[in-house]
């Protein structure tokens, strides 16, 4: 998760929780050194408090009577909101699917609101008005909150920089001894700064595409992260599907990826959408060489001998399904299924050798704290 997007969720956690805590802000940057972090601490929490003020009015008994809400229904408009909120979990990619528009959030808040509700939904106009609102504020929010990012980082830097002037005037009042070896550590230091930077440029020529389940997606969001720390260029469906672009489109793109990455589950092995990719990536003759695969718990017992009949019996019934469906239709309205049933077939003729192929390759696993590095240190290998 970026530090813009943590720093929203904490002031909406702090708005609807009444509650803010010092840690939540200490998280957000993971800095250790107290003198320096000190300063940028209090900025955050001074940030987040504008921020739920905002949030705060935007509940409060004016907002909702300017926004034509019946006092009756006021005070239960308000704690559905908050109930909803104190729930969710806010992500980069719900503001990257969303581009940044107002009415596609409020339609995900509602369906998000409305998830578990069954039959009559009380006070439903209202909420809706209540979460457009609330929606223009978040994303107002979320732009201040990039913007802070990079102001409160540079000022972070700075203080880094005042501290290693201090530390030089301390330097001089140190015996030869001890100064050879603040040297020796310093050099060390700059070292591994200058590797770590000459590794990022490296790896950013090299494109990585990850292949999932949108189930998954929370895992992915973070294996991210940690990949593009490395400086890889990574691709998404979700962040790189252009709503111009078609499917196919980007499925041609997929095979131009330098590597991809499988984020194997049960979900995946059990989605057209995913095995779709993965029959797009093998069509290439050295696709063993390009994919790496990152094994989930939900798929850990694929080396079971009869793993692979599970999986054609699951997909041999959905192309039974699928055909049953298909004869209450008339023939001129078939054809625009004829590929999807094919596809199906197909998964269902080669899944068993699809789980063999896995099965012959090195595979991650996902609980490996250090499996960026890992995957970096696999990549580089294939690379020399």
């Amino acid at each position: 998760m970026s530090i813009a997007v943590s720093i929203v969720s904490t002031i909406i956690k702090s708005a609807v929780k009444s509650e803010v805590e010092n840690e939540l802000s200490n998280e957000l940057f993971g800095i250790s050194i107290d003198g320096i972090s000190e300063k940028g601490i209090n900025k955050i929490n001074d940030f987040i408090n504008k921020g739920k003020s905002k949030i705060d009015n935007i509940l409060s008994e004016d907002k909702m009577k300017s926004l034509a809400i019946s006092e009756d229904n006021m005070a239960y408009v308000v704690a559905e909101i908050k109930g909803l909120f104190s729930e969710m979990e806010f992500t980069d990619e719900i503001f990257r699917q969303f581009k940044y528009d107002r009415f596609n959030l409020r339609d995900f808040l509602w369906n998000e609101y409305i998830e578990d509700k069954t039959g009559y939904i009380e006070c439903k106009s209202d909420i809706k008005k209540s979460l457009l609102f609330v929606s223009e504020t978040l994303i107002g929010l979320m732009r201040e909150s990039e913007d802070f990012e990079k102001d409160i980082s540079i000022q972070i830097s700075n203080s880094v920089d005042d501290t290693r002037i201090e530390m030089r005037e301390e330097f001089n009042k140190l015996d030869t001894y001890n100064q050879m070896i603040l040297k020796i550590l310093e050099q060390n230091q700059n070292a591994k700064t200058m590797k770590n930077m000459n590794t990022k440029l490296e790896n950013k020529n090299i494109s990585i595409f990850i292949s999932y389940s949108s189930d998954d997606g929370m895992v992915v969001d973070e294996l991210d992260k940690k990949l593009q720390n490395y400086g890889y260029t990574i691709e998404r469906d979700i962040r790189d599907l252009d709503y111009t672009q078609s499917i196919k489109e980007f499925m041609k793109r997929i095979r131009k990826t330098d590597y991809s990455i499988i984020l194997l589950s049960d979900r995946f092995l059990k989605s057209e959408n995913c095995m779709r990719e993965f029959f797009e990536f093998i069509k290439d003759d050295n696709y063993k060489d390009r994919i790496i695969p990152i094994i989930l718990d939900s798929a850990k017992d694929i080396w079971r001998d009869n793993k692979g009949i599970e999986y054609t019996i699951f997909w041999k019934d959905k192309e039974k399904n699928f055909k049953e469906q298909l004869k209450r239709i008339d023939e001129e309205s078939k054809s625009g299924y004829i590929e999807e049933l094919r596809h199906i077939s197909m998964i269902k003729d080669s899944i068993g050798e699809v789980i063999k192929i896995f099965r012959d390759m090195k595979i991650f696993d996902i609980n490996d704290e250090n499996i960026a590095e890992r995957i970096s240190h696999y990549i580089k290998k294939k690379v020399v």
